[in-house]
């Protein structure tokens, strides 16, 4: 084979010799020569996908004012860095898994006992976390209760519209959650 020479040329025949010897030695092989490469030349890993993390919630703490907050810590599971976007797209559901149109989940850049701000994607090596969190209000305090929800569920998903994890998250909310942007590592 012959390459042609320029940059974007050169880059081309690489990615074309790394091809073949995939197609030969399958796949893996590809995959181990061509990640050095995408790091070299300045690419950003995929982004993370629901399939290749795992969720863990911590139990509810309160934080004041009649407000709950609930870690999540995510853990790529793959064998490669993936990104998170900044914000997790999540749904709450009722007891029938039913989603909860009423309870709208507002972006925030902080997190309990959080001193930095949140608000660009992480990208986390395998075996690495990252973590968010949701705030909500309990009614504790209000004389009028009655336009509270109870969320069983919640659905985590990690694009708009992207498959989700479904975590059991049993709270009340009488007002808009607040869901925090991700943060490295696992929360204090």
């Amino acid at each position: 084979m012959r390459c042609p020479s320029g940059p974007s040329s050169v880059l081309g025949c690489i990615f074309e010799v790394l091809r073949r010897i995939s197609v030969r030695q399958g796949c893996l092989a590809f995959i181990l020569a061509i990640f050095p490469l995408q790091l070299m030349l300045g690419q950003s890993p995929s982004p993370c996908v629901s399939a290749n993390v795992s969720i863990l919630s911590t139990e509810p703490t309160v934080a004041g004012g009649g407000q709950i907050a609930d870690s999540y810590t995510l853990t790529n599971r793959s064998s490669l860095p993936c990104t998170l976007p900044t914000y997790a797209f999540p749904t709450a559901l009722d007891e029938h898994n039913r989603p909860l149109a009423q309870v709208q989940f507002r972006h925030s850049l902080f997190a309990v006992g959080e001193t930095k701000a949140s608000g660009k994607s992480v990208t986390i090596s395998p075996g690495d976390h990252a973590w968010f969190q949701i705030l909500a209000t309990d009614g504790t305090g209000l004389e009028n209760t009655a336009l509270c929800s109870v969320v069983k569920h919640i659905r985590i998903a990690l694009s708009k519209g992207g498959p989700w994890i479904k975590e059991p998250l049993p709270f009340s909310t009488c007002t808009d959650a607040e869901i925090s942007g991700f943060f490295p590592g696992s929360p204090k």
